[in-house]
């Protein structure tokens, strides 16, 4: 048997044994183990990434600073670590997307419910989950298993009496109009301008779920928030548990499906199949314009801080800096 001179006197222990001996090890002990060699620091990762399983917990609450918690097994004197993660932006300046996401062991992402009373919570879910996934597209070789949970609190449920929560009122009749760009930024045909001038003739008609036949004035609190993670890939395995829904309608588990799939988002556009990439990015992208008008005017506290939140982030901090939230619609109108 070869024995690699790095690992010294270790290569006379089975790697079984080498694998319990790392898992043992303390945190500070692991990272200085990390840097001892090469063949080390691959096996000692491979057996500590193996166990270990990250959670999110995504409230349904607007809080400055505070988009999410991650909870790991990644422990320190023996208690699971908590952290508050501020932002997507923070988080990926503390090298989260530098994660080796194949190696974990499962993902799992728990959401509170939304408070139908305080129609905000819905949209502010939405926001933060859109984020949560544009983090794991970093996983660049894969995601572990991934378990996506809906979770009732004591203040709210996904499903009463057998039918899923519906927070958000849509306008089926709504238009999207011009959205043009001068080069500067919206002009006078814009969707910022249309907001307040309605006399400017609008550009096309939406249809709602063209997975159905009907069409509904709202979306349910389940698929405004799972509709953020349809275009991510190459999960490991996938699981969405969620609200008790009809059995001819499975939202969820085509949510999960597509988790499940190995080629990248866009390598099947078929425009006629409803779950086909090109159809999941349309109404991506038609939730999220929806969703935007509708908060101009909800009630409630958390729509309030939104439409607060919303205005800081029109533009960066930074000198000639760009609009995110300007970029995306001038993303969507042009495709």
């Amino acid at each position: 048997m070869h024995r690699d001179p790095s690992l010294g006197t270790f290569t006379a222990l089975s790697r079984e044994i080498r694998d319990q001996i790392w898992e043992c090890l303390s945190v500070q002990r692991r990272f200085t183990i990390f840097q001892t060699s090469r063949q080390i620091y691959t096996e000692a990762t491979q057996a500590f990434y193996n166990v270990q399983i990250l959670q999110f917990h995504i409230s349904p609450e607007y809080q400055y600073k505070s988009w999410l918690t991650l909870e790991s097994n990644f422990v320190t004197d023996g208690s699971p670590r908590l952290l508050i993660l501020q932002d997507l932006n923070h988080t990926l300046q503390q090298g989260f997307d530098k994660l080796p996401f194949e190696k974990l062991k499962k993902i799992q992402i728990n959401i509170g419910a939304p408070d139908a009373a305080d129609p905000g919570q819905a949209i502010c879910l939405h926001k933060k989950c859109v984020d949560l996934a544009a983090l794991l597209e970093h996983a660049k070789h894969g995601l572990p298993d991934i378990e996506i949970n809906l979770v009732d609190t004591s203040s709210a449920k996904w499903s009463s009496d057998d039918k899923p929560q519906r927070s958000v009122s849509i306008d089926p009749t709504r238009h999207f109009p011009y959205y043009e760009f001068d080069g500067k930024g919206p002009c006078r045909t814009s969707l910022f301008w249309t907001r307040f001038h309605p006399e400017n003739k609008p550009s096309r008609s939406l249809e709602l779920d063209p997975w159905k036949s009907e069409t509904r004035n709202n979306y349910e609190d389940n698929e405004i928030v799972l509709y953020a993670f349809c275009h991510l890939r190459n999960a490991r395995s996938a699981k969405v548990s969620g609200p008790e829904q009809p059995a001819d309608y499975c939202f969820n588990r085509n949510v999960a499906r597509n988790l499940e799939e190995e080629e990248p988002f866009g390598t099947y556009p078929e425009p006629g199949d409803v779950w086909g990439d090109q159809c999941i990015q349309e109404d991506r992208d038609k939730l999220f314009m929806h969703l935007d008008l509708d908060l101009d005017l909800l009630p409630g506290p958390t729509a309030d801080m939104m439409r607060l939140d919303r205005f800081s982030s029109w533009y960066s901090s930074t000198f000639g800096g760009e609009s995110k939230y300007e970029k995306e619609y001038e993303r969507i109108i042009k495709t």
